[in-house]
């Protein structure tokens, strides 16, 4: 019996589906007249016309196989069963999917208009076993494990075929797949293609992927044949919430003529009025997308509708159109009320384009800062701000708040053009340290001749003559300029020329430099200029003794030669550690030579104070520096330590902080990490 069989069974719930639905109520077979009234669930009754009488004595009616026996409760008699691929009904009655059935059902008798389901749907049980895994992949999505599944027992089987309605139904959701990628990438020809090599995907009941393939017709510039498609989605369907979300589909893509007959079709505008904003909204789409001027109606509708709405959406939108038309103050009061009311990314995005057209470009700089964290469009769109501007008109009037906010940025996105713009801003700024890091990183990020030669540069300004040395060797075949590029000499009043003790200098030779020299000596014809270039070999051969020694004899003579030998004397005294011999030497300089030695006096002496233990005083002479001439890199460091040996520790911390958000390196994250530990750490009383 049916319904004793099925009590409790994953089919029951189907069987009662179809009878509530009128679509399967005909073929439900009640086992006997006994129970042809028996109740199932939500009071639904089936019953069966009792069988005629036979003649006395008569046999009665043997069935052939697959063949009901009985009218149907319509009165029309049953046909012969016919020979068909009922492989997904029966998956769906056991999974009691109750639509699909409904729909599967559909399907079949359109295929098969003399087919009728079977008499006990208890039948659908009966399963090809070693199939059904291959349904349970299919059902998870599990696409390429299916086919993999289906290739196995193919080996395993030779001549085994999948069911035709398994391999049918597979082909279609793998197809239906490649058109939503595609449509979600927006490649609509690939859509169209799509929809052209499975029929199925435009007829079938799956109106999200007939929603796209109407879309993809009409971005592809077939505006007909994509009315089309939303009309027959209308005609097919009685659900009203599937019919108006046509509508509203179709108005993002179609002509306003073309929404007219759609509406028309649908039901009339008295269905679809409170889509007119909506039609506003896709007028002004077209017309920012054309940098066209709107209708003023649409453009006062939509004002309202931003004034008067609690969300975002209105509000950017209105705002996106302002900025089309170049009205960059309604556009900001826009985007800056659609930010207010919980805008999100584009929203920002928009506000920030339109203060930097504006001129605003402080507050551009800082709204961007603020969002690039949450979007990867906006932080590349402060690094190109910050490009532009570097390599523009702006480029030596960048303030430092702002190369702090972009630092950070630079480094998190290993962006390279932003690390060599800092490189060269710090270059720029006699802070040859900080720039070496910042080229380093760019040239590791993103290899260029012009990031090489940057880190030349600025090893060659600090005087790193072996690293130098490597960095030419290691990059100089593949950077013309790096490989020409010499060590800068210390003072300017060398002589060049035919002098081949001015040409050995040059070169680096200083051996036969001081050879040539001491030759012209025994000779007894060593001038001043002789002993000035005498001093500046010693020094460059890092004999700063010596060297003072040269520049002293130099400074017997008059004029510029002893205003260059009392420079080359400072820079040797400081360099052999006579800090105060050179502060003495110092005070007989020019004003320019002056203020640049006394500088390097400072450093040197904040550097003795600091490696005596004396703290407070390394503070001193750096504040002193500091009234000069700005800080650079690793003398914040040097501040940071003093005050950290101070047991001034939140000093220490924010000086380290404020260094490695410059520049993160390994000295800075060591110092940073060093401070908060002691910052952690418990009281000692």
């Amino acid at each position: 019996m049916l319904v004793k069989s099925l009590k409790g069974s994953a089919v029951l719930p189907v069987v009662a589906f179809l009878a509530a639905s009128g679509l399967a109520l005909p073929f439900v077979s009640i086992a006997s007249a006994e129970e042809a009234r028996a109740p199932l669930p939500g009071g639904l009754v089936f019953e069966r016309p009792a069988a005629p009488a036979l003649p006395e004595g008569a046999d009665a009616p043997t069935a052939r196989a697959g063949m009901p026996v009985g009218r149907l409760a319509t009165g029309r008699p049953e046909v012969a069963s016919i020979k068909i691929d009922d492989s997904a009904l029966r998956y769906y009655v056991r999974q009691n999917n109750l639509p699909r059935v409904e729909a599967e059902i559909r399907r079949l008798q359109a295929l098969y208009p003399e087919w009728r389901p079977p008499q006990d749907l208890s039948t659908l049980f009966e399963v090809d076993n070693a199939e059904q895994p291959i349904w349970d992949l299919f059902a998870a999505d599990r696409l390429e494990e299916a086919r993999a599944a289906i290739a196995a027992r193919k080996k395993a089987e030779p001549g085994w075929q999948p069911s035709a309605d398994l391999a049918a139904k597979l082909a279609t959701k793998e197809d239906r797949r490649r058109l939503m990628n595609a449509a979600d990438a927006a490649q609509w020809q690939t859509v169209v293609e799509i929809a052209g090599q499975n029929p199925a995907l435009v007829s079938g009941d799956d109106v999200e992927v007939r929603w796209r393939i109407a879309e993809a017709h009409a971005r592809a510039g077939q505006p007909a044949e994509a009315a089309r498609l939303y009309r027959a989605v209308i005609a097919e369907s009685t659900d009203k919430g599937i019919r108006r979300a046509t509508v509203q589909k179709a108005i993002g893509t179609l002509p306003d003529a073309e929404i007219d007959a759609l509406i028309a079709a649908a039901g009339g505008d008295a269905d679809f009025a409170d889509l007119a904003l909506d039609r506003v909204r896709a007028r002004i789409g077209k017309a920012i997308a054309d940098k066209t001027p709107a209708r003023a109606e649409d453009v006062s509708k939509l004002e309202a509708a931003a004034l008067s709405s609690s969300g975002p959406g209105d509000a950017a939108l209105l705002g996106w159109y302002r900025h089309s038309q170049s009205d960059w103050t309604g556009a900001i009061a826009a985007f800056d009320r659609a930010l207010e009311r919980g805008g999100e990314a584009k929203a920002a995005e928009g506000a920030i384009l339109a203060r930097r057209a504006a001129g605003r470009t402080d507050e551009a700089d800082r709204l961007a800062a603020a969002w690039a964290d949450r979007s990867p469009d906006i932080a590349t769109l402060a690094l190109a701000f910050f490009a532009e501007d570097v390599n523009g008109e702006k480029a030596g009037s960048i303030p430092a708040g702002r190369l702090a906010r972009i630092a950070p940025l630079v480094e998190a996105r290993k962006d390279a053009a932003g690390a060599e713009a800092l490189g060269w801003i710090a270059y720029n700024g006699k802070d040859a340290a900080t720039a070496q890091g910042w080229f380093e990183k760019s040239f590791a990020w993103s290899p260029s001749e012009a990031r090489a030669l940057g880190v030349g540069l600025s090893l060659a300004r600090l005087g790193e003559r072996t690293a130098f040395a490597d960095w030419q060797k290691q990059h100089g075949a593949a950077y013309p300029k790096l490989a020409a590029l010499t060590l800068p000499k210390a003072g300017t009043s060398r002589r060049t020329g035919s002098d081949p003790v001015a040409a050995a200098h040059k070169a680096g030779d200083f051996a036969r430099c001081l050879s040539l020299l001491d030759k012209r000596a025994r000779k007894g014809r060593l001038s001043a200029q002789d002993s000035l270039m005498r001093g500046w070999c010693l020094l460059d051969a890092k004999r700063p003794r010596e060297a003072a020694v040269a520049f002293e004899a130099a400074r017997s003579s008059r004029g510029r030669i002893a205003g260059d030998a009392d420079y080359g004397l400072s820079i040797a005294n400081l360099r052999a550690g006579g800090t105060r011999a050179a502060a003495t030497v110092v005070a007989t300089l020019d004003p320019a030579r002056q203020a640049t030695l006394g500088i390097a006096v400072l450093t040197q002496r904040a550097a003795k104070a600091f490696d005596t233990g004396a703290y407070r005083q390394t503070i001193a002479l750096l504040d002193e520096r500091r009234a000069q001439t700005p800080e650079t890199r690793d003398l914040m460091l040097l501040r940071g330590w003093a005050f950290y040996h101070l047991r001034r520790y939140h000093d220490a911390r924010a000086i380290f902080a404020a260094v490695d958000r410059s520049l993160s390196s390994a000295d800075s994250r060591r110092a940073l990490a060093m401070a908060n530990r002691k910052l952690m750490a418990p009281a000692r009383y």
